[in-house]
């Protein structure tokens, strides 16, 4: 077993790659992510799964600055933007005509209108639309407003990986309530 020294230092080595990595471009990432496998494959297995946990919950912590109003579909109200990549936007929203909030991941403009981009995101929405998993939101609606596509999912209230972090390394049993479902929910993904 690592002495305390040792495990904060390579807690503070994990931090320090994720940290590197969460914003780092796809190439870069994967190029970073291959060499760490090879050098330490524990702490790559360690790095790709905080990686995909934090992709997963979106970037809850995304500065809630004033932004542009968006172009949302008439059906929703827009309540905050929660984050945004190259894919588009995700905002958190009211259905009034359900009652509920949603995150609305919408296209960006230019993307819609490129015949590669809308076809990436539809294939996204049908692949979304076959799951039905306890670890994985369910897809509400997809559609077209003024031009730019969206997909409406559940929304799930809760920290990101990113923000729990923030308290200082996870100890071996809440890594595992974080990996399991994660990896559970991956495995029946990629199972369809």
């Amino acid at each position: 077993m690592a002495s305390r020294p040792d495990a904060q230092a390579r807690h503070a080595q994990l931090m320090a790659l994720f940290d590197a990595l969460c914003e780092a471009p796809a190439a870069v990432r994967a190029a970073r992510l291959e060499r760490l496998q090879d050098e330490d494959a524990a702490l790559a297995r360690q790095l790709i799964a905080m990686l995909a946990a934090d992709e997963a919950t979106l970037a809850f912590d995304a500065p809630q600055a004033e932004v542009a109003a968006p172009e949302l579909p008439p059906r929703y109200r827009d309540l905050r933007l929660l984050g945004a990549g190259g894919m588009g936007e995700v905002h958190l929203a009211h259905d009034p005509i359900l009652d509920r909030e949603v995150a609305l991941k919408i296209l960006p403009g230019a993307v819609s209108r490129a015949g590669g981009g809308r076809s990436g995101f539809l294939r996204e929405a049908r692949a979304a639309a076959g799951l039905n998993h306890p670890h994985i939101t369910t897809l509400h609606e997809v559609g077209e407003a003024d031009g730019r596509h969206f997909i409406a999912f559940e929304y799930v209230r809760g920290r990101s990986l990113r923000e729990r972090l923030r308290d200082g390394a996870l100890d071996q049993r809440e890594l595992l309530a974080l990996a399991q479902p994660l990896a559970e929910a991956l495995a029946f993904a990629h199972a369809r």
